[in-house]
């Protein structure tokens, strides 16, 4: 297929599908929308780059302002509400980050599990794996554990061709061995396929 155009939606488009797609489609326009159940469409991005610009915060943009709340809760709120209304903003339950420029997703406030007593999102972990260049797609779970609480694992669904097994989960060990231990999946699983649910998210249960 030679597309013109590329609309990305529902889950965050990381910087590893952003990157396979230019390089797949060179001549297309790319962009991902973000949206919420209250507030509609908010923004779309087209610069090729995973979040959204950091000028964007508490500016009024296409009707609606974005802020960041003292628990790094992603809001949105209408600034043209009458003053009944002022208190019509909305937590939109997406953790975010400010890195420089950039505002990234770093995962959903209702996913984040505690690790012996670090708070991680398996959304995070997921990005991070997804920067090799043989992770075609990945899905992390989470466990209950009696020691720490919860425990991290991974199901890896690799590019055609990657290599050995056992070669790769050495790759992806040493990938992640810079980062706290409760960010470290305890168990690689490699799978045929991950489940996607009806509004084509991957099912993380």
């Amino acid at each position: 297929l030679m597309l013109k155009s590329v609309t990305l939606g529902g889950e965050a488009a990381d910087q590893a599908i952003l990157d396979a797609l230019r390089a797949r489609f060179p001549a297309a326009a790319i962009r991902h929308i973000y949206a919420t159940t209250e507030a509609g469409t908010v923004f779309s991005v087209s610069d090729g780059r995973a979040g959204f610009p950091k000028a964007w915060l508490d500016k009024a943009l296409n009707g609606l302002q974005l802020s960041i709340a003292e628990n790094s809760n992603l809001t949105v709120a209408n600034p043209h509400a009458s003053d009944l209304a002022k208190a019509q903003v909305w937590d939109t339950g997406d953790v975010v980050e400010v890195i420089n420029d950039r505002v990234l997703f770093r995962g959903r406030a209702d996913s984040m599990v505690n690790v012996g007593g670090v708070k991680v999102y398996p959304e995070s972990v997921e990005s991070l794996l997804l920067e090799l260049p043989f992770v075609q797609d990945v899905r992390i779970l989470v466990k209950p554990n009696p020691i720490t609480g919860h425990i991290l694992t991974a199901d890896i669904l690799l590019k055609p061709f990657s290599g050995q097994v056992d070669e790769l989960t050495n790759l992806i060990r040493a990938h992640l061995a810079s980062l706290p231990r409760a960010f470290r999946p305890a168990s690689l699983r490699f799978v045929d396929t991950l489940d996607i649910g009806a509004p084509g998210k991957k099912l993380r249960t």
